[in-house]
């Protein structure tokens, strides 16, 4: 992001919604289901399959992965059958058993500055959120990466920095009226958050490549093309020209995928396999249809990130809205205000 004032200005984004917490989580439960099977005569057939004992090993496995980030090592005990089964593991053994994944991470911090078209010198701070960040290995490694940014690199309330920010920010939206005494008025409440923040301006970008699933008669294959690309500044809006496939056909299938791709004339079309299906519809169009009638499908992309695919043909026009992940509705935020206001 580039931060002027009150203004913040994304530059690019980047990241892989499959990886997370629960891989750490993963690897941790394995280094102990070893564990203890090692200090004892349970095989790991017969430890997987005490439905008591993994899930009692699974409740333990993220709470031993927080006490790590400030442990060097940790014990612990699961019930397996009559008898009590033990196990230590040190951080040492949890890091080298991550690293992969840790270095999957960094590969998406590189990815995101090639986006933007910067290097690691060119970046002021770097904000670590999500209480993954508590643990040493991400600190380390990105050090580690990018050796000269040890200075730059800032942890603050971790756990909280995300939802604290998106209050600021709703809050300098809701404000109605100052009463001059330090405390504004919202939704008839009092807001404690300082009067001093003012107005807070966002410029978001595209975080997925969106494009459609067409026929390459050439290649003879499905391919996707895409139509808009990520890391582009919202509200985006573009279009691609397609054709009927066959004489008399009916209706038009179209699926929308989305990818990890970056804008560039290679990346126009791309294979299925490098995508994700995120959404279809069907557009109903007269018999006399001709192989090789044009086809228009745009895809837009509003300031909150819903999606709008629409498929036009002749005088007829279908749209398919898919919503950004994780948006509440009016409805669902007129409720959570209710429970956070009083």
């Amino acid at each position: 992001m580039r931060v002027s004032d009150n203004r913040f200005k994304v530059l690019a984004t980047d990241g892989d919604c499959n990886l997370g917490g629960k891989d750490w989580d993963a690897a941790l439960i394995q280094i102990i289901k070893e564990k203890l099977c090692e200090g004892s005569d349970v095989t790991m057939e017969e430890l997987e399959a005490n439905e008591d004992t993994m899930t009692d090993l699974k409740t333990q496995a993220e709470g031993k992965k927080i006490s790590l980030s400030s442990l060097k090592e940790v014990k612990g005990a699961v019930r397996f059958g009559t008898s009590t089964l033990k196990y230590t593991v040190s951080r040492e053994e949890f890091e080298a058993a991550t690293a992969g994944e840790l270095q999957a991470t960094i590969m998406k911090v590189d990815s995101a500055l090639a986006s933007a078209n910067l290097t690691m010198d060119g970046i002021d701070d770097i904000v670590l959120v999500g209480g993954s960040t508590r643990m040493p290995q991400v600190k380390a490694g990105i050090i580690a990466a990018y050796p000269s940014c040890e200075a730059k690199i800032h942890i603050h309330d971790p756990d909280l920095a995300i939802a604290t920010g998106a209050a600021i920010y709703q809050n300098t939206r809701d404000v109605i009226v100052d009463t001059g005494n330090g405390e504004k008025p919202v939704d008839g409440k009092l807001s404690k958050f300082a009067p001093t923040v003012g107005n807070i301006e966002i410029e978001k970008v595209l975080s997925h490549t969106m494009g459609v699933k067409v026929w390459d008669e050439a290649k003879q294959k499905y391919l996707i093309s895409n139509i808009i690309f990520r890391n582009r500044a919202l509200p985006i809006k573009d279009e691609g020209e397609y054709y009927v496939h066959k004489d008399k056909q009916t209706a038009l299938e179209v699926v929308i995928f989305q990818s990890d791709f970056d804008e560039a004339e290679e990346n126009r079309e791309v294979s299925e396999e490098e995508c994700e299906e995120v959404g279809s519809f069907v557009v109903e169009i007269p018999s006399d249809s001709k192989a090789g009638e044009p086809v228009m499908v745009s895809i837009e992309a509003d300031d909150k990130a819903d999606i709008i695919c629409t498929c036009t043909f002749r005088d007829i026009t279908k749209s398919h809205t898919l919503a950004a992940k994780g948006l509440l509705n009016d409805d669902q935020i007129r409720k959570a205000r209710k429970y956070i206001l009083g």
